[in-house]
Parts: structure tokens; C-alpha cells; sequence
């Protein structure tokens, strides 16, 4: 499932602004790795939801078909980690 879901959240972030995207990376498999990284942690996979969340309320409302792709893709991204998150353990640190 991971394999698939990081798969779904680089496409996304690499589509939405490639250009942020090759600042950060440096290659597509550079973020998918980071991608993969970020969700083996519930904390940080919360926080890439809050990020989606965030980016979804910039698109909010836009008539632009494009941008309403981006809308509904990120929505579903949402949902897909919000389900993902459920299966993975809290981290405790000591």
C-alpha cells in the first residue's frame, strides 16, 4: 500500500508545481524516496495532510478545469491518508 500511495502523493506534488518539485529533489525518485520516508511516520503523515489541506484551500472554489483536477485529486489524496494513517503506530519518544 505504501508503494502505491507514495506513488499517488509524488505524482501530485511533482504535477502541481515541478518546479518547487526539482528545487527540492533531484530527481523524481529522490521525492519518491522522501515521499516513502514520510510515510512510514503517523506524525509526519499528518503533517502532509495538513500541508494537502492546505493547498486544497487555495484551490477551493476555482472554475479553471485544471485546477479543479488538482482540487479532486488532492481530496482523494486526503482521504486515502487519513486511512493510511489509521493503520500506523503512534511514535513515543522517551
Amino acid at each position: 500500500m505504501i508503494d502505491e500511495l507514495s506513488t499517488k502523493v509524488t505524482d501530485f506534488f511533482y504535477d502541481y508545481d515541478p518546479y518547487e518539485f526539482k528545487d527540492n529533489y533531484e530527481d523524481y525518485n529522490e521525492g519518491l524516496e522522501e515521499i516513502q520516508r514520510v510515510l512510514s511516520s503517523k506524525s509526519e503523515t499528518r503533517n502532509l495532510i495538513f500541508n494537502l489541506k492546505e493547498i486544497n484551500d487555495d484551490l477551493y472554489g476555482d472554475e479553471d478545469k485544471t485546477i479543479k483536477e488538482f482540487f479532486d485529486r488532492s481530496s482523494s489524496l486526503i482521504e486515502e491518508l487519513k486511512e493510511y494513517e489509521k493503520s500506523l503506530k503512534e511514535e513515543y519518544v522517551l
